[in-house]
């Protein structure tokens, strides 16, 4: 579908909104007339249900003032006030008030298991419930949930409950930032909901298939979805996902360059959403905002969007959106070159990753899924326990002899079944404890060498800009544009430090790819400095991998300071870079000056440092001195591909 089609759908839609109202769609009129032609009050309380059921796309005063109107109508202990409670916990998250919003949902989940009230009424409670958790940054509570309703679902064999538990699965996913697993639950999702009964379940699946292709590059399949996301939401009036289909798009648009019709998608999915009221997503769209004015550096306007998400989002203390917020925050100000501020926003982002870890952590979510596998074959041993004691009952009438026989098999069984549950359990815990020993190690080795980096590189800065601006008061000092170049020196390498650090802590993991862009964009603007020699780099990368953000930037650090020694040091007039990666990986920086002594040459605390960057990358170093001259370094990973 081209772009003026696309353009023609979003004008089609806004049509509808602008001619219905603030906000409203053909659906909920209808709902309204419906309502408004009953004059008995009870006898439209269906309508109201109906109307409440299109939440998604009513602005939240309205579905507040239905809620008050049905509240008075319905009997109390009956399934109509467990609905009317539920619908409740949608507004209430609707205004940001999740703690409140999580009470209600606890409390109907247990009077549900004490009464006899419907599969499908409780498993919408449940939804919503998981739902809420998300919203709080409470991933893994919200995952344990969903595997609880696919656990009933099996029993139930209910479709709905299979889809709506795949959809928050995805969404927890996302937000985490594991894409891969995502797709695993949205494809499953998508192969349900092909029946027509079920299409009301496409546009967010549409929308997150989109997402989580979008962050993994593959900007075919995300166009194909998100486009199919749009088209469901107009079709279905579900303005929640057409607003969240349009952000998706804007994201997609700009990865292809398209900044006018990025701009474009944002700000109408954000005025959409306002009208909506749904606090959650308001701050969402914010903080896409934000980062897109950072990406076509209209950096005020980025940092106004940011901290207008930041105050709605500490109200309700979502710790993840407030990351992103974050994020967007400092990216801001790094480019708008308020350096103060750059830094003090990072460091309240480690500070905010910090408290994600410790609320999501990679064993917990491993455990669940274990709990769920365990349950799962449970699920199939009762089905069993149920068929063997039908077939007993059976068998009473023909034979006694049968049925004793029966009853010992099933004895027989049964011990079996423990001690392999046993043996299971046993070897469970024991790979938990293992798997989250590794992972505790690797976070607090992973914060303690960023805390270290920061304080060294930056520490060291700072401290010199402080002597420099100490000497330039003197008024004795007579030198002082050698120190005015000094200060304008260490401020320079303070702010490339800082975006170095950045761009790691903006990445769960980074393959060989990105490394060599990064690399070759600090070489274009190096070699500005150096016209008077040639550099040539070539990339030869058959299998890509992906490292860990600390060892890329060991790597890069390490490949910086070779170009620096040899354009300083080495009267060189050419310098060769090349990355290259099959069987195994090697990255080279070459250059025809000087050469080296390798005798005295390597005792420096510049190859020191370069040795041991490449040891804690898991990398090996080499260098060779070429004939008849020239000095050639080796960057060799230990690992295969």
């Amino acid at each position: 579908m081209n772009l003026k089609i696309k353009r023609i759908i979003s004008v089609l839609v806004l049509t509808i909104i602008s001619f219905f109202g603030y906000s409203q769609t053909e659906k909920i009129e209808t709902a309204k007339r419906k309502i408004g032609s009953k004059k008995n009050l009870v006898k439209s309380k269906q309508f109201i249900f109906e109307l409440l059921d299109e939440n998604r796309s009513l602005p939240t005063d309205t579905f507040k003032f239905y809620l008050d109107k049905v509240e008075n109508l319905i009997n109390p202990n009956s399934e109509e006030q467990l609905l009317w409670k539920d619908y409740y916990t949608v507004y209430l998250n609707k205004v940001g008030d999740m703690d409140e919003a999580l009470k209600i949902g606890d409390s109907l989940i247990d009077v549900g298991t004490k009464s006899n009230y419907s599969f499908s009424i409780m498993h919408g409670v449940k939804i919503n419930r998981a739902s809420t958790l998300i919203r709080m940054g409470k991933y893994n509570e919200s995952i344990a949930q969903c595997f609880d309703i696919i656990k009933e679902a099996e029993f139930k064999k209910d479709t709905i409950a299979f889809i709506k538990s795949y959809t928050i699965l995805s969404w927890a996913f996302i937000d985490q930032g594991k894409y891969n697993e995502s797709l695993k639950w949205l494809v499953k999702g998508i192969e349900l909901s092909a029946k027509s009964e079920y299409k009301r379940s496409l546009p967010p699946l549409y929308s997150n298939l989109a997402t989580s292709y979008n962050n993994l590059s593959e900007n075919d399949s995300a166009i194909k979805y998100v486009e199919k996301a749009i088209k469901s939401s107009v079709e279905l009036q579900n303005l929640t996902s057409y607003a969240n289909a349009l952000n998706i798009r804007a994201d997609i648009f700009l990865n292809l360059k398209n900044v006018a019709a990025a701009e474009e998608d944002l700000k109408e999915a954000l005025d959409v959403r306002k009208r909506i009221g749904d606090e959650l997503y308001i701050i969402s769209d914010l903080a896409q905002l934000s980062t897109f004015y950072s990406l076509i550096n209209e950096h005020q306007k980025g940092i106004d969007a940011a901290t207008q998400g930041i105050s709605i989002a500490n109200k309700s203390g979502n710790l993840s959106k407030l990351i992103f917020l974050y994020s967007a925050l400092a990216e801001n100000y790094y480019k708008a070159k308020m350096k103060d501020d750059a830094i003090n926003t990072l460091y309240t982002l480690i500070t905010l990753k910090d408290s994600m870890y410790k609320k999501n952590s990679d064993d917990a979510l491993a455990a669940m899924e274990s709990k769920y596998q365990l349950q799962k074959k449970e699920n199939i041993i009762i089905k069993q326990e149920i068929n063997l004691i039908q077939t007993r009952y059976a068998l009473i009438a023909v034979s006694i002899f049968l049925v004793l026989a029966s009853i010992l098999t099933y004895v027989l069984y049964n011990s079996y079944r423990q001690r392999q549950k046993r043996k299971l359990e046993l070897a469970l815990a024991k790979e938990q404890a293992l798997a989250r020993e590794s992972v505790l190690r690797a976070e607090e080795k992973e914060r303690k060498r960023i805390a270290a980096d920061l304080h060294d590189n930056l520490g060291s800065y700072a401290a010199a800009i402080t002597a420099n601006v100490r000497h330039l008061k003197e008024d004795d000092f007579n030198d002082k544009s050698q120190l005015t170049a000094q200060l304008e020196d260490n401020a320079q390498n303070m702010v490339i430090k800082l975006s170095d650090t950045i761009w790691v802590l903006k990445n769960e993991h980074l393959p060989l790819t990105k490394l060599a862009d990064r690399f070759k964009s600090w070489m274009i603007k190096m070699m500005q400095n150096y016209p008077e020699v040639k550099y040539h780099y070539y990339e030869e990368i058959d299998v890509d991998k992906d490292f860990a953000p600390g060892d890329i930037l060991n790597i890069f650090l390490i490949l910086k300071e070779c170009v620096t020694n040899s354009l300083k040091h080495s009267n060189c007039t050419d310098i060769y870079i090349s990355f290259k990666s099959s069987s195994h990986m090697e990255i080279v920086v070459e250059d025809n000056g000087n050469g080296f002594n390798s005798k005295t040459e390597h005792s420096g605390n510049g190859l020191s440092n370069i040795k041991l960057r490449a040891k804690e990358a898991g990398w090996i170093v080499n260098w060779k001195s070429i004939e008849p001259n020239g000095t050639r370094v080796e960057l060799l990973s230990t690992t295969t591909n």
